[in-house]
């Protein structure tokens, strides 16, 4: 316990000084009500930082294998509780559920809220949100690298994380060497998105929040509406390049941009999340197009940016909304099955990840041969390497335990009072941090479809945790409740 609290006080000293950004932010353009709640926050969790960092720095911590699982859970579900305190504090959220709900769709990128008008709502908190989703992709990067993939095995995340971790020990030298790769690329993407944005006409308050959402796909918008208010196709093209890049594994970028092609070979995961994106995005393009006959080449153009735009943002569970917020209604089943899904491994994005699920149809194919052909010999094989029956079963299992966890979900949601249909899409879209797809279905049935605000505490904080749940792996929790961990 000491190391996990020794590292959850260093968390909650970053966590302090990044509210100093929005804190000064605030009191430049005259909002010293939420100038001084960020400021009364960050004071507040710089001293018991400070104190728990004090009190341990000289203890000799070691961390295990329980350790690990502690301190990812602790980070998902405490790092929120001061990360809400200015929601609270600036009255944002009257109630303090509320505003942990907030923090916490924000800090896992899922991006639901229960703001329901921008428009009154201070720009230093607006800034806060985008800040929060940026800090949180950050965070799930580097818990995946250092922590996640680790105790979930390398085989289930892929080999190639030694080009960022280069042993398993857990030691600080592991822990600085997978900040140091992640950190300067993420950074780096999100300035350069930004950049891109104002060169592309976007106000420059509006980029900087616009860019800490999209590399995070967390879909924060920083004001009333859909993206294409800003009319500019060559943003939205940005948006859905950096969307792209911020749901494929960051490995893939990494090696990339070293032009690594023996890493690059081996992954054909960002191929087929390009793939669908372009199909998707052509689809929707044409069902543009046949909406406004005859369309001219503005049309046409303003029809294909939006289209691939919007298929990003679906694909990757950013959410973004591109075109007439009215107008974009996505099919029911569609979206369930998009945000299921998910986007890719080592990626901010959520869901099941579709590696996963193409490794899943591989090992159905190989099971429908050996019952046909129960003689022969049928290798799994994916991404040309060969599957082994531990990964068979990992993979299986993180299916079979997601679905229970959904049904828990939507029988205890029913219990409350939602509507069955509203009830099984706000459960899909919170595991699987994709919060704006439950809004692209409310147009759909809005009279069955509650919103998010008016479902209550306890429907809110059950929505908390399977917004942390979906963001740690399904098989954390699993080897918290493992008992042989903790007889150790």
């Amino acid at each position: 316990m000491l190391a996990t609290t020794y590292i959850l006080g260093w968390c909650l000293g970053g966590l302090s000084l990044s509210m100093m950004i929005p804190a000064f932010f605030a009191l430049i353009i005259g909002e010293e009500t939420q100038a001084m709640a960020f400021m009364n926050s960050s004071v507040s969790l710089f001293f018991l930082a400070g104190g728990l960092i004090f009190a341990l720095h000289q203890e000799k911590l070691a961390i295990g294998r329980k350790q690990q699982l502690l301190i990812v859970l602790g980070i998902w579900f405490l790092l929120p509780v001061g990360a809400g305190l200015p929601y609270y504090l600036s009255g944002v959220n009257s109630e303090f559920s509320g505003a942990y709900f907030e923090a916490v769709s924000g800090f896992t990128t899922t991006g639901s809220s229960l703001i329901q008008n921008l428009s009154d709502i201070p720009k230093s908190i607006i800034l806060w949100r985008a800040m929060l989703q940026w800090l949180g992709g950050l965070t799930t990067l580097l818990m995946l690298s250092f922590i996640i993939g680790k105790i979930m095995g390398v085989e289930l995340f892929g080999r190639d994380t030694r080009s960022i971790i280069q042993s398993n020990s857990g030691s600080s030298a592991d822990l600085e060497n997978t900040v140091r790769t992640i950190l300067p690329l993420y950074l780096g993407l999100t300035v350069l998105c930004y950049l891109l944005l104002m060169l592309f006409g976007i106000a420059s308050f509006d980029a900087l929040c616009l860019s800490l959402s999209t590399l995070s796909t967390g879909g924060y918008m920083p004001r009333e509406g859909s993206i294409s208010l800003y009319g500019s196709p060559m943003a939205e093209i940005t948006l859905a390049i950096f969307m792209f890049l911020g749901a494929v594994s960051v490995i893939w970028v990494k090696a990339l941009l070293e032009r690594n092609k023996n890493v690059l070979a081996r992954t054909n995961e960002p191929l087929w999340i390009g793939l669908i994106i372009l199909v998707l995005g052509g689809t929707l393009a044409g069902v543009s197009m046949f909406r406004n006959l005859p369309p001219d080449l503005w049309a046409i153009i303003d029809s294909l940016t939006l289209g691939l735009a919007g298929a990003a943002s679906l694909i990757t569970t950013t959410g973004f909304i591109f075109g007439n917020p009215n107008q974009v209604v996505v099919p029911y089943l569609l979206l369930l099955v998009i945000a299921l899904i998910g986007g890719g491994r080592y990626s901010t994005a959520g869901g099941l990840k579709i590696s996963r699920v193409l490794a899943m149809l591989n090992l159905s194919m190989r099971e429908l041969q050996n019952l046909l052909y129960p003689h022969g010999v049928h290798p799994t094989l994916y991404g040309n390497k060969s599957r082994d029956e531990t990964v068979r079963r990992s993979i299986w299992s993180i299916f079979s335990i997601t679905i229970l966890f959904l049904v828990f979900m939507i029988l205890f949601l029913s219990y409350l009072g939602i509507p069955l249909n509203a009830a099984l899409m706000v459960s899909v879209s919170s595991f699987s941090n994709f919060g704006p797809a439950y809004e692209m279905a409310r147009p759909v049935d809005p009279d069955s479809f509650p919103i998010i605000a008016s479902m209550g505490y306890k429907a809110q904080l059950l929505l908390c945790v399977a917004m942390i749940i979906g963001r740690v792996e399904t098989l954390i929790i699993l080897g918290l409740l493992n008992l042989a961990i903790w007889r150790k």
